[in-house]
């Protein structure tokens, strides 16, 4: 057997300013952390509007809104982050893809936002569509 690592290790250690830790395995957790990130944005993309959502169980958030009331946004970010999201419309009990939505009286806390910033939030896109449209 021969160490190749120990002695590239060693004369890095002179080179700089920091000693090696000395603790195997810290590669693979980085890359388990990077992986599992891209699991959850896996995850987030394919549960949107309703996708999906016949293994919802797995979802650490589902958000539930009517449209335009930033659900892709947030359900982005958090995937980022970690978490796996499943992102719903509500329209008349139905997703947007019209599958049945989970139980509202699930356990969970809810973020609401005003109907008066949804209704700015629908208005600022149907400019940007207008100006879309002429561009």
């Amino acid at each position: 057997m021969i160490d190749l690592m120990g002695p590239l290790l060693q004369q890095m250690a002179l080179q700089g300013s920091a000693e090696p830790l000395g603790q195997a395995g810290l590669y693979r957790k980085l890359r388990k952390d990077y992986f599992d990130r891209v699991e959850a944005i896996d995850f987030a993309v394919s549960h949107d509007d309703g996708n999906g959502s016949v293994d919802i169980s797995r979802a650490d958030v589902v958000i539930l809104g009517v449209s335009r009331c930033g659900k892709t946004p947030l359900s982005m970010y958090l995937a980022v982050h970690g978490w796996k999201v499943a992102k719903h419309s509500d329209r008349q009990g139905h997703s947007a893809a019209g599958r049945a939505l989970p139980d509202r009286s699930a356990p969970g806390g809810r973020l609401n936002i005003e109907p008066g910033r949804l209704l700015e939030h629908r208005r600022k896109r149907e400019e940007r569509m207008a100006w879309a449209r002429s561009a």
